[in-house]
């Protein structure tokens, strides 16, 4: 049995004008070739920095159809006090790169050759977690700080996903 929420109504099937906002940041493959299956959960490697103490990472794997249509494969969520432990919170550093590990859900999902895959990363998920205040104070605050989140891309400390697949490597 599958408990769906109203909430989980509210999320839209397609994800193209999420993508058009300033704080979603998208990386795109070219067109597949063949056919790939992801099985299991997507694990994304963030390295990152923000401005604030605290703040959530939320990363979406979307398939891109040919006429451009962005519909979610899975989501994760993390909040970045609890990247170590979710029983003791670790606030962030203010500008100090800082390596997190997020998973998605498990999904059995076949993007189709002349599809896409995409990966958006943000630092909020309104409607589906609570408004990150960004300080110590937490959701007990009634201060919130605007912060500056940076992702890492390259270097040593270069951002990925990775996920198994039954299909060839690409």
């Amino acid at each position: 049995m599958i408990s769906v929420t109203q909430n989980e109504f509210e999320f839209p099937a397609d994800y193209q004008e999420v993508e058009k906002r300033p704080d979603v940041v998208s990386f795109t493959t070219q067109e597949l070739t063949t056919p790939l299956r992801v099985v299991g959960q997507v694990k994304l490697d963030l390295w990152a920095s923000s401005s604030a103490v605290d703040c959530d990472w939320d990363f979406r794997v979307l398939d891109v159809t040919p006429d451009g249509q962005s519909i979610q494969m899975v989501e994760g969520t993390m909040n970045a006090k609890f990247r170590d432990s979710l029983s003791e919170s670790k606030y962030l550093k203010p500008g100090k790169v800082t390596h997190f590990t997020v998973l998605s859900q498990k999904t059995s999902y076949e993007l189709p050759a002349g599809h896409r895959l995409r990966v958006d990363i943000q630092s909020s998920a309104g409607g589906f977690v609570f408004p990150n205040p960004g300080t110590e104070e937490g959701f007990a605050s009634d201060r919130f700080v605007k912060a500056t989140q940076t992702i890492s891309c390259g270097g040593e400390h270069a951002s990925a996903i990775s996920f198994v697949s039954d299909r060839p490597k690409y």
